[in-house]
């Protein structure tokens, strides 16, 4: 707010548009991508597809609003507490205070607190990492999958199946893996005392064991048979 009030004081636009200096601050202010730089706001101005240009953008994908909004809706409809769901959608969108985001704001030398070679961007910290990579192999060998993706950053990939209950195992295990990598990670950069169990097909069978005492009982019987089944 001081530097608004500086600009305002001195009169010192912010808009491209001379004949309205401060619309563009106006509209900067509650656009909620806007991180305070002029070039990510107006780039923000150019598609008007909403929240789905910026995903592609971030991710480096080209995929329809339609696309993205199923993968979005995967996380809200689904039976998840709400704290996951929010957790999930941050991973979507991109939406993490990392290492690689405090070095653009003056906080240098952070590292990934895993391997400590490389700045730590969201690609690296839920993908790339070589600790990371392992536990994704993984998941990967899980008794649930039809096929793997090529890519381990191609994680919104995985949730497309013509079997609900395969569908939903699927998704399950990769929102846990996410999450677990979460808690593995603040727990090295914070020094937490929680315990993080070891991730493990064993530890995401009684995940989900614990998510199908609360479901419906149409959904539990279906989902139960194929795990008995795994």
């Amino acid at each position: 707010m001081q530097l608004v009030t500086f600009l305002e004081q001195f009169q010192i636009p912010l808009s491209i548009d001379a004949s309205h200096p401060w619309r563009d601050k106006l509209f900067a202010k509650h656009t909620r991508w806007w991180n305070g730089a002029a070039r990510t706001y107006y780039l923000s101005l150019v598609e008007r597809s909403g929240i789905a240009s910026q995903c592609n953008l971030r991710w480096k994908m080209c995929k329809t609003s339609t696309w993205w909004h199923a993968r979005f809706s995967a996380i809200w409809n689904s039976s998840l507490t709400f704290k996951m769901k929010v957790f999930m959608w941050r991973i979507s969108v991109g939406h993490f205070t990392l290492g690689a985001f405090l070095s653009k704001h003056g906080i240098q030398g952070v590292r990934c607190p895993h391997c400590a070679s490389h700045v730590e961007t969201m690609r690296h910290a839920f993908w790339s990492c070589p600790l990371i990579q392992r536990w994704w192999n993984s998941i990967f060998l899980f008794p649930i999958w039809d096929s793997r993706p090529s890519k381990f950053g191609c994680t919104f990939l995985l949730f497309n199946s013509d079997n609900k209950a395969a569908d939903w195992v699927r998704k399950r295990c990769v929102f846990f893996l996410l999450w677990h990598i979460w808690l593995s990670r603040n727990k090295v950069v914070f020094g937490n005392k929680s315990v993080v169990p070891c991730f493990s097909w064993t530890l995401c069978r009684t995940r989900l064991r614990l998510d199908l005492d609360v479901m419906a009982a149409e959904q539990r019987s279906l989902i139960a048979s194929f795990l008995d089944r795994l």
